[in-house]
C-alpha cells in the first residue's frame, strides 16, 4: 500500500506540479489515514477500502478534536488519492467520491 503513496507523491510533484508544502501536507495526512486503515480497519489493500471506512476515519478525527478545516484538508488529500488510484486502475471504485466536504465556519471580520 505504501508503494501507491510513493506513486501518488511523484504524481503530485511531476504531473500536478504542487508545491513542496502541499505535497508534504498531503503525504502526512495520507500516512495518518494509512495508519488508521491498517490498525483500526485491518486493511491490507486499497481495494478493500469502502465509503464507510472513510466516514469512520473522519469520525475518528473529530473525536481526536480536529477542526472542520483540518478535517476538510484531510478529506481533500483522501479524495485526491482515491481518485488517483481509480484513474490509474489500482482500484475498481472510488469510495471517496460520494463523501461531502464538511461545512467550514464563516467568521465575521473584526472591526477596528
Amino acid at each position: 500500500m505504501r508503494n501507491q503513496l510513493i506513486e501518488f507523491k511523484n504524481y503530485l510533484i511531476s504531473i500536478k506540479m504542487r508545491s513542496q508544502n502541499t505535497v508534504d501536507s498531503y503525504m502526512s495526512d495520507l500516512e495518518n489515514y494509512l495508519y488508521y486503515l491498517e490498525e483500526k480497519e485491518h486493511v491490507s489493500s486499497w481495494s478493500e477500502v469502502d465509503t464507510e471506512m472513510i466516514k469512520r476515519y473522519l469520525a475518528y478525527l473529530k473525536k481526536l478534536g480536529y477542526t472542520a478545516s483540518s478535517m476538510s484538508r484531510e478529506l481533500s488529500a483522501i479524495k485526491s488519492f482515491h481518485k488517483f488510484l481509480f484513474m490509474n486502475k489500482r482500484t475498481e471504485t472510488n469510495p471517496a467520491n460520494i463523501i461531502k466536504t464538511p461545512k467550514l465556519d464563516k467568521t465575521l471580520p473584526t472591526v477596528l
